[in-house]
């Protein structure tokens, strides 16, 4: 079901936005934070598990400086404050960490 709202987004942000590259990559970086915070906790958004390693505690606003502009992204929280994401180190705002993930998960997808 998440896939396909995703994939529903992604069409309305082709076909609605003339500069799509931006919304585009906001949507993506956004997927990759929820996908990080669920396997950093053990389930997903409202997910009743006995196996939770922590629970989710909302999000806090970031700005990631990239060539095509400023992207605010909402990074998510767990309780006890351990989650950390790949996407950018510490108060780093600027993408030249995003493209070094980028560039993993593109290798990733053509050698596996």
């Amino acid at each position: 079901m998440a896939r396909n709202n995703t994939v529903n987004e992604i069409k309305a942000i082709l076909s609605q936005e003339t500069d799509f590259i931006k919304p585009l990559l906001s949507k993506m970086l956004q997927e990759i934070l929820e996908a990080e915070m669920n396997e950093s906790i053990g389930a997903s958004s409202y997910e009743r598990a006995q196996s939770h390693l922590s629970y989710r505690a909302g999000y806090y606003s970031r700005q990631l400086v990239t060539r095509i502009g400023s992207i605010e992204l909402r990074v998510p929280r767990d309780r006890e404050g351990k989650f950390s994401t790949a996407l950018f180190e510490c108060y780093q705002r600027s993408e030249k960490a995003l493209l070094g993930i980028l560039s993993e998960v593109y290798t990733g997808c053509i050698y596996s």
